[in-house]
């Protein structure tokens, strides 16, 4: 489906109690993305999904522009390219007051457009955040971890960015996650300083789920977390691809 297939889909208000589209996975790119924002004929859409479609930074604007889809409560980005510029704009937009499920992965995002959505006041009922892939360093991380926007977030992944330890200092040092549950942090160059930061911080007591895989933790960081009593709630706990042995 690319920009054609759009227009046949908005030219007639046919499915006027859609609540859910999905179009991932076709080539609808920033024209299509315009074509869909500039209808008004799918009042009651709750969840959108435009993964892997071509759309860049043009594309992502014209979202950020429109007040029809105010009542989405999921939007789904993924493996787009927005970058920085689309980022900003999204992050200003005041047409997505209800979402709670928000996914960016994989946008080239950066520290600018992380640092963009940290200062966002605009999404007050978001409750699951993926920006994994991102090109996000600690400066991205850092702007997050001291944002006063984000307070009711219960999933927080961060995966595959390069966050490292200061990154994950900052987070640490954080109180500003108090109901945080899902913390998902693999493949982000963290070692033994930035998982002795979170073993120690007391700001995470919720957390039933922690991923730190692919990061360059040893037998000295695992045990920092082995002797944390700060993760009473933990149910899964993800080491793989570490630097452990047995020693």
């Amino acid at each position: 489906i690319g920009e054609i297939g759009v227009r046949a889909l908005v030219a007639r208000s046919l499915f006027p109690n859609l609540r859910s589209l999905n179009v991932g996975y076709n080539q609808i790119g920033e024209v299509g993305l315009e074509v869909l924002s500039a209808s008004s004929l799918f009042p009651k859409l709750t969840s959108l999904h435009l993964y892997n479609n071509q759309i860049r930074a043009a594309g992502m604007q014209a979202l950020a522009a429109t007040s029809s889809f105010s009542n989405l409560t999921c939007l789904n980005v993924r493996y787009n390219f927005i970058g920085a510029g689309g980022m900003q704009a999204f992050a200003a937009s005041r047409g997505f007051p209800n979402l709670i499920f928000l996914n960016l992965g994989n946008n080239s995002i950066g520290d600018v457009g992380m640092e963009a959505l940290a200062a966002s006041c605009r999404f007050p009922s978001l409750r699951s955040l993926d920006v994994s892939i991102n090109q996000i360093g600690s400066l991205g991380m850092r702007a997050m971890a001291a944002s006063v926007h984000f307070s009711s977030l219960t999933t927080l992944n961060v995966s595959h960015n390069q966050i490292g330890n200061a990154g994950a200092q900052g987070l640490a040092a954080s109180r500003l996650f108090p109901v945080l549950t899902v913390l998902e942090m693999s493949d982000n160059q963290i070692g033994d300083m930035g998982v002795q930061a979170l073993a120690a911080s007391p700001f995470f007591p919720n957390l039933t789920t922690l991923d730190v895989g692919y990061n360059q933790i040893t037998d000295s960081g695992v045990q920092s977390l082995a002797d944390s009593p700060r993760f009473p709630c933990i149910v899964s706990l993800k080491l793989v691809n570490n630097q452990i042995g047995d020693g």
